[in-house]
């Protein structure tokens, strides 16, 4: 009889995974992946305020983007949360953590740790905890709470999410699969607060309480969708936007328009310095990263 060793856990430092995670992950490109990181040390001090504003050919059926699973929902609503994990927009063939300060995976590839963040707290002022991830985890694993699309990979994947203690996360896998980190870190894959979905309706704007840079501002259907920076966000210095607004169909003439545009009073728009603003339309992208990271470029006062 062969004896099996018992799986050994290895520590990411930034994350290193096993060789059927490495393989997969160094095969990925990414049309667009946005990070959540400050600019790298030596970059020019960016400058800071204005609104990005765009328009989409028709709004949102709901505020919960574990069901709505289009760029329309992701664009707007997807700033006002955060993920587990998170592409670099730095390096866009690589996954960091973004709820997530680290994580292990054990050798077998059938469990992954999740050491959260501390110090995160959501819109409405209570703190992030593991029951918040596993709980987000467990409702993307739900038909009758998450998209068909969620449910097909996370069913065939994960086996249980369970928290160890407040602030670590341990999700079980029925089989090794690098396509759990993948979609932990695309655009839907936000961590909710536990048991939002159960309390709140998810038409109703109430339910937008997130942990991301922006929070909920004003919605009016047929017209905007409007968000504001969240003063107690938890990246420091972030994020260098003030505002958000979505136009859509009724508004625009039913147009999509593709194109961003940052806007600050006593200035006129010169330029993003960010990723390139046809990325605004990509779907599946994380908004967030866009959302923290661009940057206005505003030439001398006009009117």
């Amino acid at each position: 009889m062969l004896a099996v060793a018992p799986a050994r856990r290895r520590s990411h430092g930034p994350p290193r995974s096993p060789w059927w995670f490495r393989g997969l992950l160094g095969l990925l490109s990414v049309a667009l992946a946005l990070g959540t990181q400050a600019p790298p040390s030596g970059a020019t001090e960016p400058n800071k305020g204005g609104t990005i504003i765009y328009a989409v050919h028709e709004g949102m059926p709901t505020f919960d983007i574990h069901d709505e699973t289009t760029y329309i929902a992701a664009q707007p609503i997807g700033p006002l949360y955060n993920g587990l994990l998170t592409f670099d927009v730095y390096d866009h063939e690589k996954i960091v953590g973004d709820l997530a300060e680290r994580w292990e995976v054990t050798l077998d590839g059938k469990q992954i740790t999740f050491g959260l963040q501390k110090g995160v707290t959501f819109h409405d002022g209570t703190s992030l905890s593991c029951a918040d991830a596993q709980y987000s985890i467990e409702k993307m694993s739900d038909p009758k709470r998450s998209h068909r699309t969620f449910v097909a990979i996370m069913e065939e994947i994960v086996a249980s999410a369970t928290c160890t203690d407040d602030m670590t996360l341990v999700v079980t896998l029925k089989k090794p699969s690098a396509a759990i980190v993948t979609v932990l870190a695309g655009a839907h894959a936000v961590v909710m607060k536990a048991g939002i979905a159960e309390q709140i309706d998810r038409k109703d704007p109430k339910f937008l309480v997130g942990t991301g840079p922006f929070k909920f501002k004003s919605y009016t259907p047929g017209v905007d969708f409007r968000a504001e920076q969240n003063p107690h966000y938890w990246k420091p210095g972030l994020p260098y936007l003030e505002r958000i607004s979505q136009m859509t169909g009724a508004f625009t003439g039913n147009r999509a328009w593709p194109i961003g545009i940052v806007s600050k009073p006593g200035h006129r728009y010169k330029g993003l310095r960010c990723t390139t603003l046809a990325s605004l339309n990509v779907s599946g992208a994380r908004m967030a990263g866009v959302c923290e990271l661009c940057r206005p470029i505003f030439s001398a006062a006009f009117f």
